[in-house]
């Protein structure tokens, strides 16, 4: 969580993740849909990106916007610790290795 890391490491970190990001679009590529919806339970989710909704809608993936069980939000079961969670190192790792698949 941010309260156990600097805040100058948690920028660093987000700003390496948000530099590996512009490097592929594998994360908003509508082809990449099954994988994408698979990114759950972690920091970021990508399915979340507003340019994937129509297609979120085609394949029938729209319900899973709604469903923080899936994502793993705050308030579900198998949610996150709170929105303020900050960058993990497994977060980060899930995220980008579920993508690269």
């Amino acid at each position: 969580s941010e309260h156990t890391i600097d805040g100058e490491l948690k920028h660093k970190i987000l700003n390496t993740i948000r530099a590996n990001r512009v490097k592929h679009n594998m994360h908003n590529n509508p082809e990449n849909l099954d994988v994408i919806v698979q990114c759950t339970h972690c920091w970021w989710n990508p399915m979340n990106a507003k340019s994937l909704r129509p297609y979120l809608r085609k394949k029938g993936y729209e319900h899973m916007l709604l469903d923080t069980e899936a994502q793993g939000l705050r308030g579900s079961t198998s949610g996150a610790a709170g929105a303020d969670s900050a960058v993990s190192a497994e977060g980060a790792e899930c995220k980008e290795s579920q993508l690269a698949r």
